[in-house]
């Protein structure tokens, strides 16, 4: 019986040693798989933040190429108005020339017409001018010539 009993106190140890060994395993297990879930979840969320990282870096390359092209286009726009407003102001700086010129001719000819207007009075008041002058001077030469006679005949007679 005592060896029953001894037997039945090592098998009761035996059995109290083996579950605090599973027990012990067991604990070890579960923070070794408490562990490894850790490891894998802050691997899943620098996975996670990679990616959205790379995702939002491909955002803004995208949006970066999309604000080029703008700029891009915006600068072709820019410069097409810019030459359409040169073509323009040189369109209307050559029609204001010609109109210019235009008028200057017109204004030059009308000048010339009352200049040939004038000088043609001109020349009638000077025609007159020297007509009255020829006639006075004739009357003066007559009135010298019938004086100078009238006293040839005065002196003839008086001799």
């Amino acid at each position: 019986s005592s060896s029953s009993e001894e037997m039945a106190r090592i098998q009761t140890s035996a059995e109290e040693q083996r579950l605090a060994d599973v027990k012990q395993i067991e604990n070890e297990l579960n923070n070794a798989h408490a562990s490894e879930i850790e490891k894998v979840k802050a691997d899943m969320l620098a996975m996670a933040k990679s990616s959205q990282s790379e995702m939002l870096s491909m955002a803004n390359s995208s949006k970066v190429e999309q604000l080029e092209r703008l700029a891009a286009l915006h600068k072709e726009e820019m410069a097409r108005v810019c030459s359409d407003m040169e073509a323009s102001a040189s369109q209307a700086m050559a029609q204001n020339a010609e109109q210019l010129s235009a008028s200057h001719a017109q204004e030059m000819e009308n000048l010339k017409v009352e200049l040939a207007s004038s000088s043609a009075e001109e020349i009638k008041h000077i025609q007159a001018a020297a007509e009255e002058q020829r006639l006075l001077e004739i009357g003066r030469i007559t009135n010298e010539l019938n004086e100078s006679y009238e006293e040839k005949v005065s002196s003839v007679k008086a001799s």
